[in-house]
């Protein structure tokens, strides 16, 4: 019998299809305290959320029976997709099942806030019959600029196309022949900017989007111009747009969705009448929340009783039911991936990734190297999920290769990465099948543990060095855990890796890099093993 928790509130008809299953336990408990649901995740093996529950390290790490959660909705910021992803669990949502309630929401925003809606319906509640002053604005002919053009943005522009309006997209992931089929002007943000009468955006909110329209973005827009948020909160910078409001820049504006929620009650929007505002009401229709309940459990049910799997966000590769058991190899991946990015001088342009050993997917492995390329100098929380994206961004190469490999270990995965300086390459293999190492950078055979900090020291071959080392990090009060050495042949240069009990100041770096026969010092924070 398998569990599945539901901690928000969703339409019985989804919860009444998971019971009839007969093989399916429900556990309804919407509107919990994080207490009660940490007595129950470690015996379920489904979870079914909305927008409420917040599913964090601590809820996954106590979940071992854990095999899928399903988001009622589209949004997953609310899990921690990078755990989720290493301990096995798939993130499903439901993409379509309120996809017409929230482009029916935008199109009804748009249109209260060009015809003054809400102010003229309180000025007629409250006695007046101000006609005048409520003087609108039609659609017609009037061109609307969007941003983001998946499933809710085609729809607004197509419901946006009956009203004879002039569409304008900006859409980096949408090909032109998409644009072309959906008779769309594909635009720059800032055409967008300049000519739109009608903006709105339909774009996730992450570290690119956040405050994407904000007061510079305002300054290029024409007079009067309206603004419509039916995605999600803090796309639009709100003190922006308050004085955009105030200074008449801008006409008037809709908005569903809110960088805090819910809203308080000194909002400056409050002020404002030309300010039609709605308590995050996009998906709150009745058909929608029977579409995405019944297509939640549906998936959820089909998952757990046949491992089908839709709409699954965080799958970059074809096998999800064997990344548990290539953890290990994953996570070298990654440590190489920190140690390439800590030796790369400049921006990385190509990544060759060659894995050998008994792998039936290295899509994981690469992924893997990826993240941990990626992390400390990208802007974005990286992960498993968004890896490949995040370097497909920065036009870095990617290729992947499977090879026989006779070195001698059982598993090999060689990460070579090109800068405008050339390639570099680092090799590393799993001992046991659990214990990472570190086996080659470029010519050196090491034999090196990437954990916790350690320090990479190139130097001139010769007596001494070691001890040297040694008495400079004692002055640190920096203990030594280990100390690898590789070298090719006597009297050339040598490199070591240093495994420390803490790290080093740049300061102190800089001054071990002056030691004598010292030629350069790095210093690579991995994770601990």
């Amino acid at each position: 019998m398998y569990k599945v928790l539901i901690s928000d509130a969703i339409d019985e008809q989804g919860i009444d299809l998971l019971k009839e299953t007969g093989e399916i336990e429900v556990i309804y408990q919407p509107d919990s305290t994080v207490k009660d649901y940490l007595e129950v995740v470690g015996g379920i093996h489904g979870w079914i959320i909305r927008s409420g529950t917040k599913v964090g390290n601590e809820l996954l790490t106590r979940a071992d029976n854990l095999r899928v959660i399903g988001r009622a909705g589209v949004g997953v910021d609310n899990v921690n997709l990078d755990t989720a992803t290493l301990r096995g669990v798939i993130v499903m949502n439901t993409p379509t099942g309120n996809t017409n309630a929230a482009t029916e929401q935008t199109m009804a925003l748009m249109l209260a806030a060009a015809r003054k809606i809400a102010p003229a319906h309180e000025a007629l509640k409250e006695g007046r019959w101000d006609r005048e002053k409520f003087l609108g604005r039609e659609l017609r002919d009037k061109t609307l600029g969007i941003i983001g053009l998946g499933r809710i943005g085609q729809g607004v522009a197509k419901r946006a196309a009956s009203f004879d309006m002039e569409i304008l997209g900006y859409d980096p992931y949408l090909s032109d022949e998409q644009f072309d089929t959906l008779n769309i002007n594909k635009t720059s943000l800032d055409d967008i900017f300049a000519h739109a009468d009608v903006l709105t955006a339909h774009v996730p909110i992450n570290e690119q989007t956040r405050n994407l329209i904000d007061a510079e973005a305002i300054a290029k827009m024409k007079d009067e111009v309206i603004l419509v948020n039916c995605a999600r909160g803090g796309v639009y910078n709100e003190e922006a747009v308050a004085e955009g409001l105030r200074s008449g820049k801008i006409g008037a504006i809709g908005f569903d969705v809110f960088a805090k929620e819910p809203l308080d009650p000194d909002h400056p929007f409050l002020e404002f009448d030309n300010a039609v505002l709605t308590p995050h009401l996009g998906a709150s229709t009745r058909e929608a929340k029977e579409n995405v309940a019944l297509d939640i459990c549906k998936q959820v049910r089909d998952f757990l009783l046949h491992e089908k799997v839709k709409n699954a966000v965080n799958i970059p590769f074809a096998d999800y039911g064997k990344l548990r058991q290539m953890e290990p190899y994953v996570d070298l991946g990654e440590r190489l991936g920190l140690l390439q990015i800590a030796r790369a001088s400049g921006p990385v342009k190509e990544v060759y990734i060659r894995v050998s050993g008994e792998f039936d997917d290295i899509k994981p492995i690469s992924l893997g190297v990826l993240k941990g390329l990626l992390g400390p100098v990208s802007g974005d929380k990286v992960n498993l999920m968004n890896a490949a994206l995040l370097a497909r961004q920065r036009n870095i190469r990617i290729q992947e290769s499977y090879e026989y490999d006779d070195s001698g270990y059982t598993n090999l995965i060689e990460v070579t990465v090109v800068t405008d300086d050339g390639e570099k390459r680092a090799s590393g293999s799993l001992f046991g099948k659990e214990h990472p190492r570190i086996v080659r950078i470029d010519e050196y055979h090491m034999d090196a543990r990437p954990v916790g900090t350690v320090l990479m020291i190139r130097n001139n071959d010769v007596p001494g060095v070691i001890g040297n080392v040694g008495s400079f990090l004692g002055s640190r009060n920096i203990n030594i855990a280990e100390y690898r050495l590789g070298r090719q042949e006597e009297g050339n240069a040598a490199l070591a890796m240093v495994n420390l009990d803490g790290p080093l100041t740049q300061e102190d770096l800089a001054s071990l890099e002056q030691e004598q026969n010292i030629l350069n010092v790095q210093q690579v924070n991995f994770p601990p093993e």
